[in-house]
């Protein structure tokens, strides 16, 4: 079992942790292609576009991930998800 420092308390942190840093990459290589950039310049579109949102960079990355992997809606509403949309929209043909 892992040192509760290391979790904060939480049983399954370092697999959630390892979860959240795989959304995180995958959303990093799609803007790279997406923007053919560098990864720093990736990451920071990505912080930026949540940070203009007040949204947390893994919600808008998972929104990224989800949308190119077709798990969300069209019409979503979730805030990560219109951001998605009209930053990368045209660029993900949407």
């Amino acid at each position: 079992m892992w040192p509760a420092s290391w979790t904060n308390g939480y049983q399954n942190a370092p697999a959630q942790h390892l979860d959240q840093a795989r959304t995180l990459h995958l959303a990093e290589g799609t803007l790279m292609a997406l923007l053919r950039c560098r990864d720093r310049a990736a990451m920071d579109d990505l912080v930026e576009g949540a940070r203009s949102a007040c949204l947390s960079p893994y919600a808008v990355a998972a929104a990224l991930v989800s949308v190119i992997a077709g798990d969300s809606a069209p019409d979503s509403q979730d805030p990560a998800h219109v951001l998605v949309r009209q930053r990368w929209g045209a660029l993900l043909g949407l």
